[in-house]
């Protein structure tokens, strides 16, 4: 069964949306994998927007997100991406959705909130 939803990502004491610009299924492996959620499946640039939802109250803080090609290995928190929290070229409704394979054997599937395992980034569904 497949998971989507908003990135979001627990980061400094508070959550943080991710922007669409320059995201690549690459980046996407890496979340949905980091999550426990399978490979990823695809990625949905302006999440909000094209799911007719209002638009995040959660600030932007991660643009420019780029995770190298080594997704088994891959975490979130290596990836580059331009300076933390200053996205000047992404607004409210540039926020990713990302749509993963989905966990194995898992009955407690995500529903609204799925945590990972550290407990530092979660896919929300809305």
């Amino acid at each position: 069964m497949e998971s989507e939803g908003r990135l979001e990502v627990w980061y400094s004491g508070q959550w943080w949306s991710v922007c669409d610009d320059r995201w690549t299924m690459t980046n996407t492996d890496v979340v949905c994998r980091e999550m426990g959620l399978g490979r990823g499946i695809a990625f949905l640039p302006r999440y909000d927007h094209a799911h007719l939802f209002r638009t995040s109250t959660v600030a932007i803080g991660f643009d420019d997100v780029r995770c190298d090609d080594d997704v088994t290995s891959g975490s979130f928190f290596r990836c580059s991406h331009a300076p933390f929290g200053f996205p000047p070229d992404c607004d409210g409704r540039q926020t990713i959705g990302v749509r993963c394979a989905g966990a194995t054997r898992n009955s407690a599937y995500c529903v609204a909130e799925c945590p990972v395992v550290n407990s530092r980034k979660y896919v929300s569904e809305y």
